[in-house]
């Protein structure tokens, strides 16, 4: 039964922050119980390629769901954040490493001693450089499961994407569905053709199925065939809602072909615009030199991200990037953050070597962290004391230009500091902790079904996060991690039966319990006097006084976010807003309007 009355042709296109990631880390070697310098910045900052946000994260936490572990990734996280570290010098060749350490003190991880950040840096002018020309393949899904909000996302994109190119670019669009066809051929960016460009993008259209190989094989078909008469670079950019077929590495397969892609200098960005990516993908990904990975959840989303990594995004800075970490003798490394699990192997017994396939030139500085502690048989003694002039850990690192194929090589000696921790260090130390502690909150949830600890995990974590004693410069870095944490604690805190402990909650939180109607306005089923139940589980339900005895005559799920309502069945949405102690839903087309102010919880605790 719906709750309201059917309001023809509306709908909600709700938009859902989702994303899709992976998450990895060295299986630690320890038993497992329980003044600033300045930072000099002169040339271009790096990223590792791979997961490039944990928006599907996010997104689920949003939409007050509890995201499975394998959904959130370090390196996704620490690429949404500028890391730098101080360095005295600037970099005097292509790719250099900076470094810093400072004393670990991990929610998780509380036998660690020390966190070890690596940054990525070049030595390209950030305001002389420009990117080479590119020579775009956008390959489209088009099937029928994109119309609507994530075809509008495309559109969007594609649109932005043909602004920012120029003169000397060149596009393509390929798109597929149950067919397969070049939709735009290669077409030059300049301004007079650029209008056509725009027709073409606006006229895509949602029909048919899947066939993404098929989509995939003729883009690179494309790709391939341009790519010999262009003088730039290449790259295929996949936009779709799928989820790709990663576990497969034959030659026709997307895996297959972007491995085979990839030895021609024929990168692959994947742009996602649904929620069918997961973990594989984002680990599959950053394995192909050339591969990065965006999701898209709004239009905001495409401005901001197109606007500031385009050049990015597609400018490849180094290949087979190989980072030896080789610890202190009184150390043994316990984990190692911002790199893919499968990525990392061990040397011996004592070193750790880390691979990654791409670097690229980014808008912000990337970073890996890692954390030493005690060794095994001194894990019942003091800790030793190292002098401070030996290095915690010695880093080598080798790889190969991606400008002039030419091999390279360097070395690091990672040393203690005693001047204060930089804004840097102490950003990572709170990343780091909040990777491991989403880590292990979500797992004890999911896998040990243990939501006191979860939820206990979370309010040490935000308490660490809204300290007050943090500059205002990192507390304005750490809003949106705020923010993540709070969604989630609030979620556990019903779960464990918390809920009256928190100090603040979101306006998600607020709505969840029980409601009485004051006041409705427009065509609608409800009454003054209903009772009706927003639950942490998504459950929505309507109770009225009949004869002296309540009925339910309402229960469906929902959807929501800090400012809408999505009642599932009713197909209908709600902005939502709080007035003093009352609750004022409207739908905006309608003009329907209820008043609710709140009761006792009693039927919301028992249903």
């Amino acid at each position: 039964m719906n709750f309201y009355r059917k309001m023809n042709g509306w709908i909600l296109s709700a938009t859902l922050l989702l994303s899709f990631f992976t998450s990895g880390y060295a299986a630690a070697q320890i038993d497992d119980e329980d003044s600033v310098e300045e930072i000099i910045v002169t040339g271009l900052r790096a990223t590792q390629g791979g997961a490039q946000d944990i928006d599907y994260f996010r997104g689920e936490v949003e939409q007050a769901r509890i995201p499975h572990p394998d959904t959130i990734t370090a390196e996704g996280l620490f690429s949404q954040h500028d890391i730098l570290f101080p360095s005295i010098t600037p970099c005097a060749q292509l790719f250099c490493l900076t470094s810093e350490v400072t004393t670990a003190s991990l929610i998780t991880q509380p036998k660690t001693s020390l966190l070890v950040g690596l940054g990525f840096g070049s030595n390209l002018d950030a305001a002389s450089w420009k990117r080479q020309p590119l020579n775009l393949i956008a390959v489209v899904d088009k099937s029928g499961s994109m119309d609507g909000h994530p075809l509008e996302l495309v559109r969007e994109s594609l649109t932005k994407v043909t602004g920012l190119l120029n003169d000397k670019d060149q596009i393509s669009i390929v798109l597929y569905g149950d067919t397969t066809e070049v939709y735009l051929a290669p077409t030059s960016a300049t301004k007079k053709n650029k209008k056509s460009i725009l027709q073409h993008i606006d006229k895509i259209i949602s029909e048919g199925s899947t066939a993404m190989e098929a989509g995939l094989r003729l883009g690179y078909e494309t790709a391939n065939k341009t790519s010999k008469t262009f003088a730039g670079n290449t790259r295929v950019m996949l936009f779709t809602d799928e989820r790709p077929n990663v576990g497969n590495t034959e030659a026709n397969t997307f895996m297959g072909m972007a491995i085979a892609a990839s030895k021609n200098d024929i990168g692959l960005t994947t742009i996602g615009v649904g929620e069918q990516f997961d973990a594989e993908l984002a680990t599959r990904i950053s394995s192909v030199r050339g591969g990065n990975l965006f999701f898209l959840g709004s239009k905001t989303d495409v401005a901001s991200l197109f606007e500031r990594e385009l050049d990015f995004m597609v400018s490849e800075l180094a290949h087979d990037l190989t980072v030896t970490i080789t610890p202190n003798p009184h150390y043994a490394i316990a984990g190692v953050y911002g790199i893919p699990g499968e990525m990392l192997g061990w040397q011996g017994t004592e070193s750790v070597s880390v691979t990654i396939p791409t670097v690229f030139l980014s808008s912000k500085g990337g970073a890996i962290f890692f954390t030493l502690a005690k060794r095994l048989e001194d894990s019942h003694l003091p800790a030793r004391v190292i002098d401070k002039t030996q290095a915690v850990a010695n880093i080598s690192l080798t790889y190969v230009s991606a400008m002039d194929k030419a091999q390279h090589k360097d070395s690091l000696p990672v040393f203690n500091q005693t001047t204060n921790p930089s804004e840097g260090i102490q950003l990572g130390h709170h990343l780091v902790d909040e990777y491991t502690s989403l880590y292990r909150a979500t797992a004890e949830h999911y896998l040990n079904n243990d939501q006191e600890t979860a939820y206990q995990i979370l309010t040490r974590l935000l308490e660490k996060l809204t300290d007050s004693s943090l500059s205002s410069s990192m507390q304005k870095s750490l809003l949106a991690e705020q923010k993540l944490v709070r969604g989630l604690q609030e979620r556990l805190a019903f779960l464990a039966g918390h809920e009256s402990e928190l100090k603040q909650k979101t306006n998600l939180g607020k709505l969840w319990g029980t409601w009485k109607i004051l006041k409705t306005q427009g065509n609608v089923t409800l009454k003054r006097n209903d009772i009706v139940t927003f639950s942490p589980n998504s459950e929505f339900a309507a109770y009225r006084t009949v004869a002296g005895a309540q009925e339910q005559i309402e229960d469906e799920e929902y959807q929501a976010n800090d400012q809408q309502v999505y009642l599932m069945d009713s197909e209908l949405t709600f902005d939502y807003r709080y007035v003093k102690d009352t609750l004022i839903m409207r739908h905006l087309r309608s003009g329907v309007t209820v008043r609710l102010a709140r009761v006792s919880d009693e039927i919301y605790k028992t249903n």
